[in-house]
């Protein structure tokens, strides 16, 4: 999107290495170029079909995938072509390392971190929640990031972890924290751990990781949006306040970069329920597509003034029997690429997506 607006030609890169198909599957190769195609901002894709290590015959399956999907390219590129992609918008500014403030931690910016791993790009890849980079619209900014969220764009809405929180404060932008009153203390890891629980209500609750909590004070005003459990104590986790000027922001209590990879923490089905919820309360709108409860799952939306195309890549292992996606206004008309399905006012129940395959259509 960066690229588009100015004026750079760009391509992307679908290497299938380490080949040969017993290490990197064609599925993969072929997922990602629909992607791109989707998309619609890659000018070219430099797609590795060979794996050019060996002969030139020895490995033929990235070929033979390219020409199973041969008729979706087109179909998908008319699917997706002049729309505007919809959802959180992915604050990503070119300046990371130069905005990176070093603590006695981290003293130097990770800059393979920098370059490749958003972890704002993970959390809604991690829940299905649709995205894209475009700047307007509900944001998202962890880390170093949030110094360079423009006044104007600070009325949009903003999903923030704590390094975000604390960027934000320091500038004088009033997000409802007053002061991080360090890690929230338990008795520490069992043998074999023993993870916080994240609990929305009292009848919803999950699993919710090993990561580093902190105790925030906040304004009196803030909404508590979930509450964390471990050893018998209880912590506020994320909460959404708004300021004087009417500005909205979610805060999370934890440094994203350094507990993305934890494998609960952002990969639950209640931390998804959150983000839709989310949306909502920073917009006043609902995401245009949601599809919950698949993991692995993919989703891309684009709209234009009378249709909104979806699009579902399955990177599970799992097979999803009836994909429902839920829509923030009712249809009347579906049409299905590589699926059917059926539409019912703002639900669409698609047929059976099989773990590792792709599918779109469009509502209007």
């Amino acid at each position: 999107a960066y690229c588009r607006e100015n004026g750079v030609s760009a391509f992307g890169e679908a290497d299938s290495y380490p080949r040969p198909r017993h290490v990197v599957a064609a599925s993969q190769l072929e997922l990602y170029d629909l992607a791109l195609r989707a998309d619609g901002n890659a000018d070219g894709n430099l797609k590795y079909v060979f794996d050019y290590v060996a002969d030139f015959a020895y490995e033929r399956g990235y070929v033979s995938a390219a020409n199973k999907h041969l008729p979706l390219y087109d179909a998908v590129t008319h699917t997706f072509s002049g729309k505007t992609a919809s959802g959180f918008s992915v604050f990503m500014p070119f300046t990371l390392t130069e905005d990176f403030i070093g603590t006695p931690e981290t003293p130097t910016p990770d800059l393979e971190a920098a370059r490749w791993y958003n972890p704002a790009i993970k959390l809604l890849c991690d829940t299905s929640i649709p995205s894209h980079f475009a700047p307007e619209g509900p944001g998202i900014a962890f880390g170093n990031s949030a110094r360079r969220i423009s006044e104007e764009r600070l009325s949009d809405g903003w999903v923030l972890d704590l390094p975000a929180a604390k960027a934000l404060t320091e500038r004088g932008i009033d997000v409802g924290l007053l002061e991080d009153l360090g890690s929230f203390a338990t008795t520490g890891k069992t043998l074999f751990g023993r993870p916080f629980m994240m609990r929305l209500s009292p009848e919803k609750f999950c699993p919710s990781g090993e990561f580093d909590l902190h105790v925030l004070r906040t304004c009196d005003s803030v909404k508590t949006l979930t509450t964390y459990e471990r050893d018998g104590k209880s912590c506020s986790g994320e909460y959404f306040y708004e300021n004087e000027k009417g500005q909205r922001f979610v805060v999370f209590p934890f440094d994203a970069a350094k507990e993305q990879n934890d494998p609960w923490l952002f990969k639950t089905y209640y931390r998804q329920q959150e983000l839709i919820d989310v949306y909502r309360m920073l917009s006043g709108k609902s995401l245009d597509a949601v599809c919950p409860g698949n993991p692995y799952l993919y989703l891309m939306v684009k709209k234009d003034e009378h249709s909104v195309s979806v699009g579902l890549w399955n990177f599970s292992q799992d097979a999803i029997e009836a994909p429902e996606i839920l829509l923030a206004k009712t249809f009347t008309t579906l049409e299905t690429v590589n699926c059917t399905g059926s539409v019912d006012g703002s639900k669409v129940t698609l047929s059976r997506l099989p773990a590792q395959e792709f599918c779109c259509f469009t509502v209007s």
